[in-house]
């Protein structure tokens, strides 16, 4: 089928633009209180379930931007050459050029903490290996979207041959491979493992299958129902993320079921409701320098917390929220001064 995406449609670009500023404040959100809720058990309960509170809201981030690579990319003629090209290039040159601002980082801090002169084989070895397995805990995300722009080419040409129902099917598949981990569905479990392509796949299919099959109407039944299914979403991510950090004894974060039920909620909110697809400055700004952020929130978010910004700040239900604004903000200016620099461009958006 056709893909029917209109690039020229300026209803299309506002509420794709106000989703992804949405979705990378999110994982900035998500990146801050995760910090405290790896202290589960070492801090009081209720100073921890504010951390888990802002955590379980913005579970929806990761899959929302798979969505939306689904829902802009599959479904359109490539030639194989010219998209590896286009494509991985603009990943691959800022994640080359962050990832040894990390790496570089990293070593400093290890020199003033030693004082321990640096080997250049020591450096060396030392930045193969970050740059091929993360420099950081976030960059585990370029990875698996450089594996996705690998294989995207042959499987849009399964996407466009497969009828609604064959794209249902796959997307059923992905989510059984997703929940038959958790009780009680777990005595499913086998060598059957549908995990390979389940978590991520499943999410781009839908940003295609968003695209042609998945018109809804306005009106006020469906965005009560969207919205009570978010929050349905949040409190059972909640209570699942407690439930197993209680038997664990320690905290435990897992990418379940409820996590894609929120994406799917939120994806489908911003595409249907009005108020969400009015044009908004900052959030078009956002959305331009999105994948930049997403590249250097995490520093920003050390350099803060050594500055003495961070959720351990203060009261937590205040601290992460403010500390998210103030890596948003810095990131942001930081990426800006960055692009008026000769070539800065390549390396920011």
């Amino acid at each position: 089928m056709k893909n029917t995406f209109n690039e020229n449609s300026k209803k299309e670009i506002t509420w794709i633009e106000n989703l992804r500023a949405v979705a990378t404040i999110a994982v900035i959100l998500l990146h801050v209180s995760a910090q405290m809720t790896y202290s589960f058990n070492k801090l009081s309960i209720i100073d921890w379930w504010a951390a888990n509170f802002y955590e379980s809201l913005t579970r929806f981030a990761v899959p929302t931007f798979l969505a939306l690579t689904g829902y802009l990319t599959l479904g359109r003629n490539y030639n194989l050459y010219d998209f590896l090209k286009r494509r991985l290039s603009r990943i691959l040159i800022p994640f080359v050029f962050w990832s040894s601002i990390y790496i570089f980082y990293k070593l400093s801090i290890y020199y003033l903490k030693s004082g321990n002169p640096l080997d250049f084989n020591y450096i060396l070895d030392f930045f193969w290996k970050k740059l091929m397995f993360g420099a950081d805990y976030h960059m585990w995300y370029i990875y698996m979207l450089i594996g996705v722009y690998l294989i995207l080419p042959m499987m849009n040409k399964w996407i466009i041959a497969s009828t609604k129902n064959e794209l249902i099917y796959f997307m059923g598949l992905c989510i059984i491979g997703t929940t038959i981990h958790y009780y009680p569905l777990n005595i499913l479990e086998s060598r059957v493992n549908l995990d390979y392509f389940s978590k991520y796949w499943g999410c781009i299919v839908f940003g295609y299958y968003l695209v042609n099959y998945g018109k809804i109407e306005y009106n006020f039944k469906n965005s009560a129902f969207l919205g009570l299914l978010f929050m349905i979403s949040f409190f059972l991510i909640s209570l699942t993320t407690f439930y197993y950090s209680v038997k664990a004894d320690d905290f435990v974060e897992i990418f379940d079921p409820w996590d894609l039920l929120q994406m799917v909620a939120i994806v489908l909110l911003f595409r249907l409701h009005p108020f969400l697809n009015i044009k908004n400055r900052i959030l078009s700004l956002i959305s331009q320098y999105s994948f930049g952020i997403y590249l250097i929130h995490v520093l920003i978010i050390d350099l803060l917390a050594k500055a003495g910004l961070a959720y351990f700040s203060f009261n937590p239900y205040l601290s992460i929220p403010i500390t998210t604004l103030a890596t948003l903000i810095t990131s942001f200016i930081v990426l800006y001064l960055i692009e008026k620099v000769p070539y800065g461009k390549y390396i920011v958006k």
